[in-house]
């Protein structure tokens, strides 16, 4: 079974003769606390259980470190003392050990495991980054992994919304987890406080760095950055790189030519609600999460200096993008797309309301009714016809 969570995923090989026996356990991350621990030992004592005969013969190891956190990661204490109840033929007649993602903490782990196993150990062991390197020694039919390793090469930036948010590891999540983690972040270290946020720039490389760790699938910890502009230009560049953008391609010159034809602000924004209302329900949620994260911002912008106006020529091309995009057309519609996006902020709790599908009216409320002007009384009406 592979869940939600998974920590590992081991398969045992062995062959006698020309039958092949294989033995699949995976780990399911605890999130209890004290139920980690205990999920470690019956973790243990069930793979012995289950390869007990198998490590009789020689056999391999095929080792997948997925999904790993804090939370399920387990202490070095309890790997060494795992190392040491395993009985001499597990260690003996053990031929490879195959890991597929290793983690920097798995790298960091086998450094200090080292001088407590035998060297005739390391040589048996094999690292692979990518699966299709395993195949060169485990024939792919003897080997069957589950989708959710073969997502873990997988990366998030340049990757589709829905695509992202089908994976395993975003089943709680209504939005990407980059989107997530980065908008948390901006939140708690108060962002809106920040002077020119999302216009002043993070260094390149540390947000490079950052969309390695995501793109890995790593739990990636920005609570240790101490640059809120990392963390906002990380935010546009997942923006920049989708391969369609919030607002999807289709709905693109829909919303150029309703600019065109209105003849009113209210006009347009009325007609805007109504295309926003189309929307696949991805597009919705990423782009009300980070509405809801842009008006924060503008609405202290007597601090920060980022106004609706600023904020419009910082996401305006983030957000919008025509199929057939050219340098000379991006020119020609820059002010429209950003008096768009501007009116998105301005009229914010409208777009919010139907992005996040809320009931209600979408326009403004209604102005009271004019009272009734005084008229002249009706004429008399005419006698009767005496005919």
């Amino acid at each position: 079974l592979i869940r939600r969570g998974c920590v590992c995923l081991m398969h045992m090989i062995h062959k006698l003769d020309m039958a092949v026996s294989r033995v699949c356990l995976s780990a399911i991350n605890a999130h209890r606390d004290g139920c980690v621990c205990r999920m470690q030992d019956r973790l243990l004592l069930y793979m012995i259980h289950k390869m007990d005969s198998i490590v009789s013969h020689e056999y391999a190891v095929v080792y997948v470190h997925s999904s790993y956190s804090s939370a399920n990661r387990p202490p070095f204490g309890f790997l060494r003392k795992a190392y040491r109840i395993l009985a001499r033929k597990y260690k003996k007649n053990l031929k490879a050990l195959y890991m597929i993602h290793p983690s920097g903490w798995v790298t960091t782990t086998m450094a200090l495991l080292r001088p407590f196993t035998s060297p005739k150990f390391w040589q048996k062991m094999k690292t692979f980054s990518e699966i299709a390197d395993v195949y060169k020694y485990i024939p792919r039919d003897q080997m069957r992994l589950p989708a959710v390793v073969h997502r873990k090469e997988e990366p998030i930036f340049g990757a589709a919304l829905e695509d992202v948010l089908d994976r395993p590891d975003h089943v709680d999540l209504e939005v990407p987890v980059v989107v997530d983690k980065a908008v948390r972040y901006l939140r708690s270290h108060e962002a809106h406080k920040i002077q020119g946020i999302f216009r002043l720039s993070g260094s390149s490389l540390q947000i490079q760095q950052l969309q390695k760790e995501f793109d890995k699938g790593e739990d990636v910890k920005l609570e240790l950055v101490t640059d809120v502009h990392i963390v906002a230009g990380l935010l546009k560049q997942y923006l920049r790189e989708l391969p369609e953008p919030l607002v999807p391609f289709e709905f693109y010159d829909i919303l150029i030519e309703a600019h065109a034809a209105a003849t009113s602000k209210e006009q347009l924004v009325r007609q805007m609600l109504a295309i926003v209302a189309d929307f696949p329900p991805v597009n919705r949620a990423v782009l009300a999460v980070l509405l809801d994260l842009i008006v924060y911002i503008a609405a202290n912008s007597a601090e920060n200096k980022m106004n609706s106006a600023n904020l419009s020529i910082v996401f305006a091309p983030n957000l919008f993008r025509s199929q057939r995009e050219n340098l000379q057309l991006a020119v020609t519609h820059a002010a429209v797309v950003n008096t768009l996006m501007r009116y998105f902020i301005d009229d914010a709790p409208r777009f919010l309301a139907v992005l996040r599908g809320e009931p209600g009216p979408a326009g403004p409320p209604p102005r009271p009714a004019a009272p009734p002007s005084p008229s002249k009384p009706p004429p008399p009406a005419p006698p009767p016809n005496p005919g």
